[in-house]
């Protein structure tokens, strides 16, 4: 663990070297690598599969050496190039371990730190299940949401701020049985004027699944509407989403 309880109550941070000691053992055992990428950063450590350095003579002339050719990979050394291998996070403050994909070490450093910055946005639970889904804090749709936007001619007089936002950040996924536009399929969602018109502002379709939509408006309120008609669904998205994935309307 990354904090140890002390006899007498409170914690005590371990030391860089007690961490290079569980990240081989961890690397070790999901792995199965003796010579573990290892990286510290401000929340913690990354771990990662490397290969060990491939035999050759030592450079005789480093002028004549390429930069960085021949040198084993260090703590700041960039991740091999092996497709699939996990990146392994040890936890600074929790002791905790989590896996992530094969990515560049710095990405994995990003979503991480995004990631536990939004820890307080979702309850864990409801958090575990959207990061199954493809979902982490700071997830960047935007460029996708561009493209879609520009493809199906939909300017910002019908995506408003909130439908944006919600769009940009779970766009894509599919959540609970719930897929979030732009869905896969490339649907352009139904406009549901009529909501529009009772509820005197703008609104946007965010979801649809099991024949039944979920429709945002421009206050950040959530409807559900289906063939027997809507109903008020949450005050907001992300209360929305705590309801989906909980299932609290089944």
């Amino acid at each position: 663990m990354a904090a140890i309880p002390l006899a007498y109550g409170g914690w005590q941070m371990i030391d860089r070297a007690e961490a290079s000691r569980l990240a081989r053992e961890w690397a070790r055992r999901e792995l199965g690598s003796e010579d573990p990428g290892f990286r510290e950063f401000e929340a913690g450590y990354v771990v990662w599969d490397r290969p060990p350095t491939a035999p050759g003579p030592p450079p005789t002339d480093s002028a004549a050496t390429p930069p960085g050719a021949g040198t084993p990979l260090g703590d700041a050394g960039q991740p091999p190039p092996r497709v699939g291998a996990a990146r392994g996070v040890l936890d600074r403050d929790t002791g905790h371990w989590s896996c992530w994909p094969s990515l560049p070490i710095d990405e994995v450093i990003r979503l991480y730190l995004a990631y536990r910055a939004g820890s307080t946005r979702f309850p864990e639970d409801v958090r575990t299940m959207l990061r199954l889904a493809g979902w982490v804090p700071g997830r960047d749709g935007a460029a996708l949401l561009r493209t879609w936007c520009r493809r199906h001619q939909i300017d910002d007089a019908v995506l408003f701020p909130v439908a944006r936002a919600v769009a940009a950040d779970f766009g894509g996924l599919t959540i609970a049985g719930y897929r979030f536009t732009p869905t896969p399929d490339d649907h352009v969602p139904a406009a549901h004027p009529d909501l529009a018109d009772r509820l005197g502002m703008r609104v946007w379709q965010i979801a649809v699944g099991d024949g039944r939509m979920l429709v945002v408006d421009e206050s950040g309120a959530v409807h559900r509407r289906e063939h027997s008609g809507d109903a008020p669904y949450a005050p907001t998205v992300d209360d929305a989403l705590v309801r989906l994935v909980r299932r609290e309307d089944e």
